[in-house]
C-alpha cells in the first residue's frame, strides 16, 4: 500500500504534526503553562484516550467490514451528538436551526441506510 493512501499513516502523521503547532501558537499568544496541575488531569485524561482509541478502533472495524456508506455519515455526524450533549448536560438551549439540522441528518443517514441496503 503507498503510503499516500494509507488512512492509519496520515492519521498519523497529522496527530504528531499538530503539536508543534499548538506549541507556536502558545508561544506566540504568550500563554504560561506553568500552572497546570497534571494530577487533577489525569483521570479526565486517561478516559478521553480509551475512549479515542475506542471509537478509532469501531470506525476502522466498521469501515474494514464494508460498511462506509452507513459508518462514515453517522461518524461525521458528531456536532449534532455535541447540540444534544450540551442540552442535556448544560441546560443549553437548542435553536430551531440546530434542531433543522440534527433531523435533516438523522434524515440523511436513514436513506442512506435504506438506499443503500443494509436495512
Amino acid at each position: 500500500m503507498d503510503c499516500r493512501t494509507n488512512p492509519l499513516l496520515i492519521e498519523s502523521i497529522n496527530k504528531v504534526c499538530l503539536w508543534p503547532l499548538a506549541l507556536i501558537f502558545l508561544r506566540i499568544k504568550r500563554i504560561s503553562l506553568k500552572n497546570l496541575d497534571f494530577k487533577k488531569g489525569f483521570i479526565p485524561l486517561g478516559i478521553a484516550v480509551i475512549l479515542l482509541g475506542s471509537a478509532d478502533f469501531s470506525f476502522n472495524f466498521a469501515i474494514s467490514r464494508g460498511l462506509t456508506t452507513i459508518v462514515a455519515p453517522i461518524a461525521d455526524s458528531y456536532p449534532a451528538l455535541f447540540v444534544l450533549l450540551a442540552f442535556l448536560i448544560f441546560k443549553d438551549p437548542i435553536k430551531k436551526q440546530q434542531i433543522f439540522s440534527i433531523v435533516t441528518t438523522l434524515f440523511g443517514i436513514i436513506l442512506l441506510s435504506v438506499f443503500s441496503g443494509v436495512v
